[in-house]
């Protein structure tokens, strides 16, 4: 089990303004310095998605404070709201059969310094399921504070394509059997179909952007979706592949100080801030022999990946065809037990809609860390306090045998 010894800081803060925004990004670092941050070990590189959506926390980086939800940003009259009752933003990937929302391939998520990766890397080694994968969808949408709408600004829509197509292809380059030990084996984008009827409407672009083949897709927001094949042979690998994507000019850097730098244009970043907050990196553990051969080291037409690419077989988006393989495929847990069913966040009752937020307050951790007679959980869990009235939501949270536990009144977290 990964716990949480402390809340210490780790990178993210200013939670109750925005979610989850990088002190990083006001501090108008040059690339050279936003390198050598990422190089040393501060993961930059994706918007900290680890509390973005509800679920378990159990794969939270080792001693990042527990973040709780209560603070979204809520609908004007008149405006869409975005906010499912999962917890996750409507039109966001599915996290039935085993999926879960999990930290960068380089952050430690365990006492002994261990990554996501090694865990995957350590299945594959002791399981009796062969080689494990790692497919990750990794989820950017639009700034909130203008309702997470494709259209806030003209300048960073049309960013948002052409660093979609560009980052796609520089990691496709990353990926073949022959390429940093065969680790890396998929790399796909797609704009959502959010961000592709926006673009339609825009009229740019419209032999692409206004085929119903984009349009009519499962998942609304940005996606990067990558592949990993994990084993002992791969994963320093793949880590090794990772740093180096992130830190430099030719790799993922200028996007990632694009997202940044936001509101900051005259240093390279959006013209509106925080792009790609509010995301997740919704991922699941597969076995490699189940992953359909087509996806494997995907080729490309010259070798040359675009977002949102139709593939000429089927007639589809490539990132479409994934979606629907990955969704319904049951995942494994680090026990090597493949899991079928919905999440958690997707099965609780609808009278308990209101509590999603505390779901994390209530999984295994969560629990042994409740006071059940103070009403009050222990550190890191403290800032769960609020949430004690929704524990009749979640009956397998049960106080000790010797304690008396209290019987609080469901009424949402606030």
């Amino acid at each position: 089990n990964f716990h949480h010894k402390k809340a210490n800081i780790f990178i993210c803060h200013r939670i109750l303004q925005h979610h989850l925004i990088f002190e990083v990004r006001t501090m108008n670092f040059p690339s050279s310095v936003i390198a050598l941050i990422v190089a040393i070990g501060i993961n930059v590189a994706e918007g900290c998605p680890f509390a973005s959506s509800a679920g378990s926390s159990k794969y939270l980086p080792k001693d990042h404070p527990f973040v709780p939800k209560f603070h979204r940003r809520a609908a004007e009259e008149g405006e869409e709201s975005l906010w499912g009752t999962n917890g996750r933003l409507v039109g966001s990937p599915s996290l039935k059969n085993g999926a879960f929302d999990a930290p960068s391939m380089l952050t430690p998520i365990a006492e002994d310094g261990s990554t996501i990766a090694d865990v995957v890397a350590a299945m594959s080694t002791s399981g009796e399921n062969g080689d494990m994968c790692l497919i990750r969808f990794q989820q950017l949408p639009p700034p909130e504070e203008g309702n997470f709408s494709f259209d806030q600004n003209a300048t960073d829509r049309l960013a948002l394509k052409v660093y979609g197509d560009m980052m796609v292809e520089r990691f496709n380059q990353l990926s073949g059997s022959d390429v940093n030990e065969g680790g890396i084996i998929l790399a796909v984008t797609t704009i959502g179909y959010g961000g592709v009827e926006s673009m339609c409407k825009a009229g740019i672009e419209p032999e692409r952007f206004c085929d119903d083949r984009l349009l009519k897709t499962s998942v609304r927001w940005p996606q990067a979706i990558t592949g990993y094949k994990l084993t002992n042979k791969t994963v320093d690998a793949i880590k090794a592949a990772i740093g180096t994507w992130r830190t430099t000019d030719d790799g993922h850097l200028p996007s990632m100080l694009w997202s940044f730098n936001g509101g900051q244009p005259d240093i390279g970043g959006s013209q509106v801030g925080y792009w790609g907050n509010a995301g997740g990196l919704f991922s699941k553990i597969v076995r490699c022999d189940d992953i359909p051969e087509k996806f494997m080291y995907y080729q490309y037409p010259n070798n040359t990946a675009t977002g949102d690419f139709i593939d000429p077989e089927t007639n589809q988006t490539l990132s479409e065809m994934v979606y629907q393989w990955w969704t319904d495929y049951g995942g494994y847990n680090d026990k090597g037990e493949q899991v079928f069913g919905e999440s958690p966040s997707d099965s609780l009752p609808e009278e308990c809609a209101a509590c999603v937020d505390a779901i994390p307050c209530f999984d295994d951790t969560g629990c042994s860390l409740l006071d059940f007679e103070s009403q009050t959980w222990n550190a890191p869990y403290n800032d769960c306090t609020p949430a004690f009235a929704c524990l009749p939501c979640f009956p397998e949270c049960k106080a000790p045998a010797t304690e008396a536990p209290a019987t609080p009144t469901m009424a949402p977290a606030t």
